[in-house]
């Protein structure tokens, strides 16, 4: 029966690979993230050869599992189990025993029966499940067993439930006079107890699973495959929502008020090599030779300064690390890696401080750039991807020689959509440098006043609203033909006061830091301008007052015309048939219908 159950338990390669990362005040813990979404609805199916005999199918997949249970209940009550009283199969021998401190814990030690144990569930949902263990040395690298719930197993993923054992560097790095290399240090289990929730060895899925349990009794089984561990206690639970980024940020007077704030030497430092533990006997320390900043590093011999590499391959292994931090406080936490040079895998971190995941996002923002394209010379009139082989590059410095470095930079961020490809435009660059031309010669324009201009008050207010939105969501593209829309403007009142140019040149700074530095100088205003205060916007400015109306006569557009906003359906109407050039053509004919769509249109059918 074992032999068979072992034939049957080879694994399905996963498609995604990812890894994860996690640091803590006391320990840095990495531990590899799921690279997919948990989506219930996913109808992927895992294909195998008939000889691989997966244990898991699509039929009864986690995700199809958890479909079920689409608007179910996650009580955060906990369901204990009492490990202590339970049953176990004929060809098992399972003895209480106290370990390490804990008493009382079930010794399964060299045996592949099954225990059960039964439990009484008060409130029906889903719910986590959460076993605590010590591992003890065995010549099987892993702890596997199989779980059903009231007899069944409940999806195929816990057909295999893999726990973790952990590793160590036997020794410190070592070295070899002879040969002038380190040594790297063998691997030995280290054994401590471990709190483990029932996941997703492949990393595919992004949470702990969960497991539907009604009102009632119910009973758990665990058959060993490879055991050799001591079980202290199980439970079912959830957790609290994790909280944003945003509720937990501290505030600058909390960031000061950490020792060592500002200082320029490493609090904490640590060297990746030097692990604490590991979830895996290959995760070993390994050697770069790709870098000689990476320390310590030799063009030649062997120095052992990085971990992971190759064999940090698989979805949640962990690198786990210790850190003494001197006294309480905020502290910000950088890391030094290399990604692989595989093209087309990524990889995830997970961040956990302490053993917990401190907030639910991963970055506070993430977006991916678009492609700038050359000319492609075998196609004339197509862009492609700049190549030195295609001879179509474009060298930035030729064009800082020419139009200014600020005119490359905003030409860059003008060109298109941030996240999407856009073709290199000579044009486009010297509109840039006439709109900057534009921007300098408004110095001439300038007279006093520490106001906005009557003139320009309101568009001044929704320039500085949708700039500033535009930067948050990365459309510089269109932040910027806001503000050449603003010139226009200015060039139609006339003139500007000091206060509208002050703020032109702030708005304009991101995008142009060198030239609006300079005017601002020139100009005589307080301070450095990238010092400056971003500016505000009243929101009652920012509304608009008027809105262009089309009209279209027999379906197509014969006029256009301003009106108040939300202007009644009728007012609407009388003020399209007044317009000279819609009188001409109703004017003897018959109006079969006529529809007013507030701050939109007026549509006119005649016959």
């Amino acid at each position: 029966m074992a032999k068979e159950r072992k034939a049957r338990l080879k694994r399905v390669t996963s498609l995604f690979m990812s890894a994860v990362m996690a640091a803590t005040l006391v320990q840095v813990q990495l531990a590899p993230g799921a690279a997919a979404e948990e989506s219930a609805d996913s109808s992927s199916s895992t294909t195998v050869n008939a000889d691989s005999l997966s244990i898991v199918s699509n039929k009864n997949a986690y995700r199809k599992y958890i479909a079920r249970y689409p608007d179910a209940a996650k009580p955060m009550e906990e369901v204990n189990i009492d490990v202590t009283k339970f049953e176990q199969s004929d060809d098992i021998n399972v003895q209480l025993e106290d370990y390490d401190g804990e008493k009382k814990c079930v010794a399964w030690v060299d045996c592949e029966g099954t225990l059960t144990w039964k439990f009484d569930v008060k409130t029906a949902g889903l719910y986590n499940l959460e076993m605590f263990y010590h591992p003890i040395t065995a010549t099987n690298t892993t702890i596997e067993v199989e779980m059903k719930i009231d007899g069944e197993y409940p999806f195929d993923e816990v057909k295999l439930v893999e726990l973790d054992r952990y590793w160590q560097n036997e020794t410190q790095i070592g070295w070899d006079a002879r040969k002038k290399n380190q040594k790297r240090p063998p691997q030995v289990e280290y054994n401590t107890w471990v709190t483990y929730p029932i996941k997703d060895k492949d990393g595919l899925i992004n949470t702990p699973y969960f497991f539907y349990l009604s009102e009632g009794e119910h009973e758990i089984s665990l058959t060993g495959i490879k055991t050799n561990f001591y079980l202290k206690s199980m439970k079912f639970y959830n957790t609290e929502e994790l909280p944003s980024y945003a509720d937990i940020k501290p505030t600058q007077e909390q960031i000061d008020a950490t020792p060592a704030f500002g200082s320029s030497e490493d609090i904490g430092h640590i060297e990746a090599e030097n692990t604490y533990y590991t979830t895996s006997s290959t995760l070993y320390p390994t050697y770069d030779r790709t870098d000689y900043s990476v320390s310590p590093s030799h063009p030649v011999n062997k120095r052992y300064n990085t971990v992971g590499a190759d064999t940090w391959d698989q979805a949640t292994q962990t690198i786990a690390w210790q850190v003494e931090i001197p006294e309480d406080g905020y502290y910000k936490m950088q890391i030094r890696c290399r990604q692989s040079t595989m093209r087309g895998f990524f990889s995830n971190r997970r961040v956990y401080v302490n053993g917990v995941v401190p907030c639910k996002e991963p970055y506070m923002k993430r977006t991916s750039h678009g492609m700038i394209l050359g000319k492609d010379p075998e196609r004339p009139g197509e862009f492609t991807k700049m190549s030195k082989s295609k001879g179509n590059v474009v060298n930035p410095d030729d064009v800082v020689k020419e139009y200014g470095a600020d005119t490359l930079r905003l030409y860059e961020m003008f060109v298109g959509d941030f996240e999407k490809a856009a073709p290199w435009q000579e044009n486009g660059i010297k509109g840039c440098k006439r709109f900057l031309d534009r921007v300098w010669a408004m110095q001439e324009k300038v007279v006093p006043g520490d106001e906005y201009s009557d003139k320009l008050r309101a568009s001044m207010h929704k320039t500085i609203k949708k700039v500033s939105e535009d930067i948050e969501t990365l459309k510089f593209n269109t932040a910027i033909a806001t503000m050449m829309g603003l010139l226009n403007e200015i060039d139609a009142a006339g003139s500007l006061t000091r206060a509208d140019y002050r703020t032109l040149l702030i708005l304009l700074n991101p995008f142009a830091p060198h030239i609006t530095e300079e005017l601002y100088q020139v100009m005589g205003y307080e301070g450095v301008l990238n010092e400056q205060k971003w500016v505000e916007y009243d929101e009652k400015l920012c509304v608009e007052d008027s809105v262009e109306i089309v009209v279209q006569v027999n379906g197509k557009v014969k006029a256009r015309f301003n009106a108040p906003v939300d202007c009644a359906k009728e007012e609407l109407e009388n003020l399209a048939f007044d317009l000279p050039e819609i009188k001409a053509l109703t004017d003897g004919k018959t109006v079969v219908k006529k529809i007013a769509v507030p701050n939109k249109l007026v549509n006119i059918v005649v016959k």
